[in-house]
């Protein structure tokens, strides 16, 4: 969700392309809080940032916050959702396998990331992923 920053519109996405960091959102329970990487929407090169991420009480929204200077950005995901994109991307036996903090030397693909989804993510929403 894009949040005003001065002058400019700033908005974040997932980073679909780190393995560890897939791993951390599929594995967050109900209520639970996880560092998520993310990265600028507007600049695919600049180096992913840490947001907190919060699994619903309920356990059916995913939202990330991330805080930069006095702006703070906020990303909402259906969390079924979310799961479909990181299972189309990953299989979940590879993510099983998993562990340490998002990015850990995980062969980060700065490509691989999805804005929240209109049809979840599909293939051509994807950058750099499946269908391209």
């Amino acid at each position: 969700m894009p949040i005003e920053s001065g002058m400019k519109i700033a908005t974040f996405e997932l980073e679909f392309g780190s393995r560890s960091n897939c791993a951390v959102m599929r594995r967050a329970q109900p209520g639970q809080e996880v560092r998520v990487l993310v990265r600028p929407t507007d600049d695919p090169r600049a180096a992913a940032v840490l947001g907190t991420g919060r699994r619903s009480v309920d356990g059916t929204l995913f939202d990330v916050q991330v805080v930069s200077g006095a702006a703070v950005y906020r990303l909402d995901w259906n969390y079924k959702d979310l799961l479909r994109t990181i299972d189309r991307l990953y299989p979940a036996a590879t993510l099983d396998a998993q562990s340490g903090p998002p990015g850990a030397t995980d062969g980060l693909q700065p490509q691989l990331r999805c804005r929240p989804p209109q049809d979840f993510c599909g293939d051509a929403a994807v950058d750099g992923g499946p269908g391209e």
